[in-house]
């Protein structure tokens, strides 16, 4: 048995009998793995009272949180060390749920005080990194290999799901063929392909109680432009003369399947017409709000005046001597008017602000 376990085929049924080209994705089917189940076991007594014999549930399927059903209206009470005991009364037929708690810590679930189980709560699944997609020794299969970061608490029941998404191949007349999917709890899949269709593919984490986030690569190739080249028909040639020299001994066996590599865009990049990969984002800019100065007008106003004979004038007039005329005068503020700045360097006006493009 290989160390790589290959992906559950999850196509409807239905798919299965379209035509020459639709041969199971997944080879080797094995059925789906579950993946919305708590991560610890349910230790339910051996002889609970009649009180709570119903079936009770205690499932991991919200993040930091525990979710009870079964308990007939009857109050539910969680217990762990070191928490404080949270305690809910559901609705006869509704459950009872648990948010804000400690994920990966064990709590006793009590209904109406008789222990019934114990339940563990999750975090949210960490992501999924790296992907990478290399060709196998058979023609119309890809090896598909990945990381998962793990994320404090997220339990060790982790799934992947798998899917293998056709996309639009220039110059390509026929249908594409169906999207793949499967479901995997190991980091590496083998999944079966139209050779003569483009694929993104894409991996997602998942626990009991969230989806993480996803690692994706496109090909930019199909598998048949990767192939060998065609066949080249030849004229039939007699067989030699046998010769008395005894024949060469066989060629030792290939020590192992041949591979290709598969080159991939890494995601949010697609493949330009010189076989690059890039990717387009928009323009940022810095922006600052307009600064002003004061410009003067014209000179203060004179708002009073009184003519003297000496020195000598009441707080805030000005005293003036003209020699023949002597004034103690009290003044306005000088005009002036608000004049916008000039732009800092490397920046434009655009009506309401300065603005620059970012590099």
């Amino acid at each position: 048995m290989n160390a790589l376990t290959k992906l559950a085929l999850a196509l409807p049924a239905a798919l299965l009998i379209c035509g020459p080209l639709a041969t199971p994705a997944f080879a080797d089917t094995v059925p789906n793995t579950v993946i919305a189940s708590d991560d610890t076991p349910v230790q339910a007594p051996a002889a609970a009272p009649a009180s709570v014999s119903r079936m009770v549930g205690i499932d991991a399927n919200v993040v930091n949180g525990l979710t009870i059903t079964g308990a007939g209206g009857s109050q539910v009470t969680l217990t762990a060390r070191g928490e404080k005991t949270r305690t809910v009364k559901p609705a006869k037929n509704a459950a009872a749920t648990f948010r804000n708690l400690t994920a990966g810590k064990a709590y006793t679930v009590r209904i109406n005080g008789t222990i019934v189980g114990t339940g563990t709560p999750v975090a949210p699944v960490g992501p999924a990194t790296g992907l990478t997609v290399a060709t196998t020794a058979t023609p119309d299969e890809v090896l598909l290999r990945w990381n998962q970061r793990p994320a404090k608490g997220q339990g060790t029941a982790i799934n992947y799901q798998v899917v293998a998404k056709p996309i639009a191949t220039l110059g390509r007349s026929t249908t594409l063929p169906a999207e793949v999917t499967g479901t995997t709890t190991d980091r590496a899949a083998t999944i079966a392909l139209d050779p003569t269709a483009r694929y993104t593919f894409t991996v997602t984490p998942r626990n009991s109680a969230s989806i993480g986030t996803a690692t994706a690569a496109t090909m930019a190739h199909t598998l048949k432009e990767m192939g060998s080249a065609p066949e080249v028909p030849t004229t039939p040639v007699p067989p030699a003369p046998k010769e008395s020299t005894p024949a060469a001994p066989p060629a030792p066996a290939p020590a192992g399947p041949s591979t290709k590599t598969i080159y991939v865009c890494p995601d949010t990049y697609t493949e330009n017409g010189q076989g690059l990969c890039e990717k387009t984002q928009p323009y940022t800019f810095t922006t600052k709000a307009y600064t002003y100065h004061d410009v003067v007008t014209g000179p203060a106003p004179i708002l009073d005046q009184i003519e003297v004979t000496a020195p000598g004038c009441a707080p805030g007039y000005h005293y003036e001597d003209y020699n023949w005329i002597k004034y103690c005068r009290l003044y306005g503020p000088v005009p002036t008017i608000q004049v916008k700045d000039s732009p800092p360097a490397g920046f434009t006006d655009n009506g309401t602000q300065w603005i620059t493009k970012d590099p």
